[in-house]
């Protein structure tokens, strides 16, 4: 149940009170800023609330929580603190209240787990930083905990608000407390409560009512700067509110219910309706040519694949054909015999791709004094890197992938950089590639000089 409500039914004197507390606004006398306030929570409970009503509701209650001489944190504090009275265990609350702020209970009220005394000296004592402090810290927790699960999906916020566990006046709380930028809270956190405000505005701006007609019930003017001049807590059981709360958006959920049925209703009629005007034939006929297209797209995919597929096989045998070309030609040695072909590999960059023995290719490659550009079979973002830099390249085609090959195949053409597939993953094999290389491109390069001679 909403406090305006508690308050409108439990004043007396209703005129004459809200004229003292309230002063007009904008030109609203505060019996005109009542009724708004009243006609909008009576349109809540009946899921009845207007744009026009919700924005005019929000923007009078605001301002009138602007104008108190308290926030709107320390509102829902009192609150809180209040409702943790009615639903802590009761001697470990009575305990807590004297270790840690100094609140003695008399043993007599503490074996009769008198709650309503308990509120009396809460009431009495919360201008005390201790004991704002106190329940600030046990909600902080409590909340910091909540949130942290709705994160982690392991909660759903709707559900925790609906069965009771977190209320609106927490989550405006918290709200307000994270606007000081808390220490530890996640940006993640801030979002999810704001976007959970955003979505859920009319229950936020009910939530505000309530804090504020609480506040005039309780007299928190007193509370927090006159408390030597209460008289009598009133017997305000926030523990009823809470169950109240809950019956009503019980009541609203059901409602929801009903009216997602009614839809799925109207939904189904007209399903109907249309199949029974041909409708259906129209789905069947659009069905089959959907079917077309997707055979249609998934041929031409297939021939793309077989195509691209060819041109590779066709790639690898050419430059299979070309090693065996310089096998057949070259003599095989161990390494290059003569000192120009020793020469011509000093200082060259050889790029090995694959293979599990990169030590092996090191040494090899050092003793001829020239230097190596290792990838491994892992490293499919490196190839292209090293094969340009690199005065050519081997490729050890059984430890590497078809993505690997791809890549590579393309790199070499980019960079003009000369491409030798290695049969094998032996050392020997390796090695023989490297010599016939070397001694093909000798032989070439004495060619030249030879034809720049005679011309």
């Amino acid at each position: 149940m909403n406090s305006l409500l508690i308050f409108t039914n439990q004043v007396d004197d209703l005129e004459k009170l809200i004229s003292d507390q309230m002063e007009p606004i904008e030109g609203v006398t505060p019996l005109e800023e009542l009724t708004v306030y009243q006609n909008f929570v009576i349109s809540l409970s009946e899921d009845k609330v207007k744009k026009t009503q919700l924005k005019k509701a929000k923007k009078l209650i605001k301002k009138r929580l602007n104008q108190t001489k308290y926030s709107l944190m320390e509102i829902a504090l009192y609150m809180m603190s209040l409702q943790y009275c009615h639903i802590a265990p009761y001697k470990e609350h009575v305990a807590t209240l004297r270790k840690q702020i100094g609140i003695i209970i008399p043993s007599k009220k503490a074996k009769k787990n008198d709650r309503m005394y308990l509120v009396d000296k809460i009431t009495r004592n919360f201008h005390k930083p201790k004991t704002q402090s106190f329940y600030a810290s046990t909600y902080t927790y409590k909340l910091g905990h909540v949130f942290g699960e709705v994160l982690e999906g392991n909660q759903s916020l709707d559900e925790l608000v609906e069965c009771g566990f977190v209320s609106w006046n927490e989550i405006i709380w918290f709200d307000e407390l994270l606007q000081g930028e808390l220490s530890g809270v996640s940006k993640e956190t801030k979002e999810v409560i704001k976007k959970y405000i955003d979505e859920n505005e009319e229950f936020y701006v009910d939530g505000l009512i309530d804090l504020y007609f609480f506040s005039l019930i309780f007299d928190l003017h007193s509370v927090l700067f006159e408390p030597e001049k209460l008289v009598e807590v009133p017997n305000y059981n926030t523990e009823d509110l809470l169950n109240e709360n809950k019956q009503l958006k019980r009541k609203m959920a059901k409602v929801e219910q009903n009216k997602t049925t009614i839809q799925q209703e109207l939904y189904e009629t007209q399903k109907e309706k249309k199949a029974l005007k041909g409708d259906l034939h129209d789905l069947y006929s659009d069905s089959l040519s959907e079917i077309d297209r997707l055979n249609k797209e998934l041929q031409d995919q297939q021939e793309a694949f077989s195509e691209e597929r060819q041109a590779y096989m066709e790639m690898i045998k050419r430059l299979t054909d070309e090693n065996q070309l310089l096998l057949e030609k070259q003599v095989t040695e161990d390494k290059p015999k003569s000192t120009e072909e020793t020469n011509w590999l000093k200082g060259k960059k050889i790029c090995i791709i694959g293979g599990e023995r990169e030590r092996h290719y090191r040494t090899v490659i050092e003793d001829l004094e020239a230097k190596m550009v290792f990838v491994a079979g892992s490293d499919l973002s490196l190839v292209e890197g090293a094969i340009k830099r690199s005065d050519v390249v081997f490729y050890l085609t059984d430890l590497v992938t078809h993505a690997h090959f791809k890549i590579a195949v393309k790199a070499s053409e980019k960079y003009s950089v000369p491409f030798h597939f290695v049969n094998g993953k032996g050392i020997n094999t390796f090695k023989d590639q490297l010599n016939r290389w070397v001694a093909h491109e000798v032989s070439n390069h004495n060619k030249g000089l030879i034809r720049s001679t005679i011309g």
